[in-house]
């Protein structure tokens, strides 16, 4: 989060006055950067988040997708080296702006790709919004769901204390748990 952001980056200034690097004026717009990556990160933050809760095995792809993400956004090479017929496709990514600009305010590299950089700009925006939008949409649902399966599990435990087993397949199947009374 932003308190990890604000601890590594007090290092990264630390590191930079032991080996006498000096930024120049880029570095002013750091902050820029860091509300880029916040809104970017937020954005999609509210969908996996409002996305998780909806389907409950979406927890399992969020890894994938955060290890996808590291691979597709230039941590560990410069956006460079895609070719240029494929670098504003490429920075449809939001996290290749706030990454080339924060390589380009402090280490001074050349340039920022200025298409790709607005790009990143309306698409983390977008996902910012559009991510509250879904959110609160599907928001009035969580708390429903969630007390559909505490009545479920009541209504299991419930079965379990007081009937015989041989009904609990058939009051599952009254109360809407179960689908099919031939479960076995």
């Amino acid at each position: 989060g932003l308190v990890d952001f604000l601890i590594s980056f007090g290092f990264l200034i630390v590191l930079m006055v032991w080996y006498g690097y000096h930024p120049d004026w880029r570095a002013a717009a750091l902050p820029l950067f860091t509300l880029l990556a916040m809104v970017a990160a937020g954005g999609a933050g509210l969908w996996l988040a409002a996305l998780t809760v909806q389907y409950r095995d979406f927890r399992y792809i969020v890894p994938f997708l955060v290890q996808f993400g590291l691979y597709i956004s230039p941590v560990g090479f410069s956006s460079a080296v895609v070719p240029e017929r494929w670098r504003l496709l490429y920075s449809l990514d939001p996290m290749v702006g706030v990454i080339d600009g924060f390589r380009w305010s402090i280490c001074g590299t050349a340039s920022l790709y200025w298409p790709g950089f607005l790009a990143s700009i309306v698409l983390a925006v977008s996902l910012f919004g559009l991510g509250v939008v879904y959110f609160r949409r599907t928001e009035r649902t969580f708390a429903d769901r969630q007390r559909t399966a505490i009545e479920r599990l009541r209504v299991g435990v419930a079965l379990l204390m007081l009937v015989e087993p041989g009904e609990i397949v058939q009051r599952a199947c009254d109360v809407g748990m179960v689908r099919s009374q031939h479960l076995f």
